[in-house]
């Protein structure tokens, strides 16, 4: 996975929240968060899920928006989810992470771009032995209100071989 990622607000939260936002560092030599993404993240309070660990991962590079095109994505897409596309189709070899179904499928079927979500990211991490497990994560993830159906969970864990 090494290359820029562009991350969308939830799984920046859903793994600080977690203790795991320190994957991204790892896992990618250039982790982008747009402004308003960003913005999303601090409106929702320190006390929010992830919000300390954003506010301390000093690695993170938070950019402007593009202008052009983000009118078009707001049309179905929330502001941070639209940030994160038009931000990442600007740059080459580049991987949005996104977990929201409209987002991934926007990102992927209209931008071709390369998306991940935060399974993804968890078990990125177990292959390169920066976890030894996924399971916990995901358990931590959902205990502090990150929503992940069961079939996606499955899916992951299935996939983990756990």
């Amino acid at each position: 996975m090494k290359s820029t990622v562009v991350c969308d607000a939830g799984p920046i939260n859903a793994l600080g929240g977690s203790g795991h936002i320190e994957l991204l560092r790892h896992l990618f030599d250039h982790v982008i968060v747009p402004h308003e993404v960003s913005e999303e993240i601090m409106a929702w309070g320190e006390q929010a899920m992830g919000a300390r660990a954003f506010q301390q991962a000093t690695w993170l590079d938070i950019l402007p928006t593009p202008t052009a095109g983000v009118e078009t994505l707001l049309l179905t897409l929330d502001s941070g989810e639209a940030s994160v596309i038009a931000t990442a189709s600007k740059i080459n070899n580049v991987t949005v992470l996104i977990d929201e179904f409209a987002g991934r499928r926007v990102a992927s079927n209209v931008y071709t771009l390369k998306v991940a979500g935060t399974g993804r990211v968890l078990l990125e991490a177990k292959r390169r032995n920066l976890i030894s497990k996924v399971r916990p994560a995901l358990d931590e993830m959902r205990a502090n209100g990150y929503w992940m159906t069961d079939k996606v969970v499955a899916a992951i864990l299935t996939e983990a071989t756990e």
